[in-house]
């Protein structure tokens, strides 16, 4: 995780077990199941519920449609 921090994109991890925890923490957008998820709402850290991975992709579309057009908007209109 700490190598992609560089790399200007959000560090997404998907996880479902304890192990999983340190990976989870350092990530920017974390889909959490089981105990991972239990995990996250116990130490406060944010997460989207999952239950398959086409779930998850559907969201990264979504996420990634909603930056797109976030980064447009902010290029079309200049802010004064």
């Amino acid at each position: 995780m700490e190598r992609l921090a560089g790399a200007g994109a959000p560090r997404v991890f998907v996880g479902d077990g304890l192990s999983d925890r340190y990976a989870a923490g350092a990530a920017d957008v974390v889909f959490a199941k089981n105990s991972l998820a239990a995990y996250c709402a116990e130490h406060s850290i944010p997460y989207t519920p999952y239950t398959s991975l086409s779930m998850v992709a559907w969201s990264l579309d979504e996420l990634l449609v909603e930056t797109t057009m976030e980064t447009f908007y902010r290029k079309a209109v200049p802010t004064k």
